[in-house]
């Protein structure tokens, strides 16, 4: 029987050139940060969201404006492909 060696998954995951993780993290590190500012805001000033009109954005509207942006950023680039395909094609 061959034995056949994996190495290669755990290079090709963390591997630093060509990684979307450094780019991802530009996003994910300021927005976590600023959870846990909001997060201990609400703990040290109670009352701190309605004084604000925080509660007013109830869980409907942030999920009308997720959904409106995750939308408009897919139809994008769907037509960016098949402009792309289209133009390889001809």
């Amino acid at each position: 029987m061959i034995t056949y060696s994996e190495d290669w998954l755990w290079p090709l995951l963390f591997r630093l050139d060509g990684s979307v993780y450094f780019r991802s993290a530009m996003f994910a590190v300021p927005s976590s940060f600023l959870t846990f500012l909001l997060v201990l805001l609400e703990r040290w000033a109670p009352g701190y969201r309605s004084e604000s009109l925080l509660e007013q954005l109830g869980s409907s509207t942030t999920w009308s404006m997720l959904t409106a942006v995750l939308v408009f950023t897919v139809g994008f680039r769907t037509q960016q492909g098949l402009a792309r395909f289209w133009e390889g094609t001809g």
